[in-house]
């Protein structure tokens, strides 16, 4: 969803790799709490309890390591980027009923643009020509085609919904990292497993809820009730 999240994975260890997708389940909840506090959004009490289940599920996974429990400057500077996409998923949904392609392409073109003046700053050189290609052709896909679905999921569901369905992510990262990498920790999958379905059940529900229509009793005393009747 993140031009920077390549940036911020691509370490040199799969350990790295694993502890920095983990901490990205604290988008979530930074979704959820700048839409209700500052963006006006309604956010039901269901819709916080699975962001809390999901969130806690991929800290969980998070802050237990090979060394003990515990948090790393990494984690923290990457909890702080985390506000600032949460901060971006709402000002996204201001703009989401417009077209997902334009606001993809740009939001790309400011990244990308950002991204290699920084690089070119601190005196990185170019990649070859053929990881050159590589990072493109990942980037289209892994961000470009997934920050279209992202903005249509804002745009049909909220920010703070389609912010801790996305919360997620991270289990699912862990999961491809234990199979990937040969990675240990196989038991902390089960607890987190059942926190990510209890979570999603929670959200699924309430949105379920949300679609179903009320109830002929109910729509005949709201008429009744109504100063317009």
């Amino acid at each position: 969803m993140r031009a920077s999240d390549g940036h911020g994975l691509a370490t040199r260890h799969p350990q790295h790799i694993r502890d920095r997708v983990l901490d990205l389940g604290l988008e979530a909840m930074f979704t959820i709490g700048l839409a209700s506090a500052f963006f006006g959004e309604s956010v039901g009490r269901r819709v916080v309890i699975g962001g809390v289940v999901t969130t806690g599920a991929s800290l969980l996974l998070a802050t237990h390591s090979s060394n003990g429990w515990g948090f790393s400057w990494g984690a923290i500077a990457v909890a702080a980027a985390t506000f600032c996409w949460a901060t971006d998923n709402n000002l996204t949904a201001k703009i989401s009923m417009r077209d997902p392609i334009t606001i993809a392409w740009f939001k790309q073109a400011v990244s990308a643009t950002v991204s290699v003046s920084l690089a070119l700053t601190l005196g990185k050189a170019w990649p070859h020509w053929p990881y050159l290609l590589a990072a493109l052709g990942l980037g289209a896909v892994s961000y470009g085609v997934s920050l279209v679905f992202f903005i249509l999921a804002i745009r049909g569901l909220g920010s703070a919904r389609t912010g801790a369905i996305f919360g997620t992510a991270p289990f699912y990262g862990v999961v491809l990292s234990a199979i990937l990498f040969s990675e240990g920790r196989s038991w902390v999958l089960i607890p987190s497993g059942i926190g990510v379905a209890l979570g999603l059940w929670l959200l699924l529900g309430e949105m379920w809820r949300r679609r179903l229509p009320a109830p002929p009793a109910a729509s005949a005393q709201a008429r009744i009730s109504s100063p317009l009747s």
